[in-house]
């Protein structure tokens, strides 16, 4: 708790707001926490043994997020009815982790619950979940190195071309 103190007083606000980790922004002073190791605990374990730590860090903070791998998803639950986090991301880590029907439920509870951030969907997987989920606190991390540039995309799992067919999909759902 000391050191998201001390990083809170050292890192001014930009534009009202924290940079946390993934280079999100939030309002106000806010983190990200993360549990990767979460996956080999049960639920009941994660809340009694994790969450109340978490608990201690999150006071003070006007904005907290929690990153997940989906191989962890059974922790989201959890996570999301704490009633502490803003939002949960959910990193898919297909095939490692569960298949998309599997995430569904879990995806739309989240949802109920507060913002949800999908990170390393491809388009067919996020073209499974989207029409399941409301537009309203859903955010889409395409991983995109260099987004101002679309002829000069580089991304870290997909090729240039499957980037380009990211942002003209993108396009398509907002302009329809």
């Amino acid at each position: 708790r000391e050191l998201v103190r001390k990083k809170l007083q050292t890192v001014p606000l930009y534009g009202g707001g924290t940079a946390t980790s993934w280079a999100y922004w939030v309002p106000g002073k806010g983190i990200a926490l993360q549990e990767d190791f979460g996956q080999m605990v049960s639920p009941v374990q994660f809340r009694e043994m994790i969450l109340s730590y978490d608990r201690q860090l999150a006071q003070g903070l006007d904005c907290l997020w929690f990153h997940v791998h989906s191989g962890g998803i059974h922790m989201a639950p959890e996570i999301a009815s704490s009633g502490m986090f803003d939002a949960v991301q959910i990193t898919n880590d297909y095939p490692a982790g569960p298949s998309i029907d599997e995430m569904l439920p879990t995806l739309q509870t989240i949802q109920q619950r507060g913002c949800l951030i999908l990170r390393k969907f491809t388009l067919d997987q996020l073209d499974r979940v989207i029409g399941h989920l409301s537009p309203q606190g859903l955010a889409i991390d395409i991983q995109c190195y260099d987004s101002h540039a679309t002829d000069d995309i580089q991304t870290t799992f997909m090729s240039r071309r499957q980037a380009q067919e990211v942002i003209r999909w993108a396009e398509e759902r907002l302009a329809g």
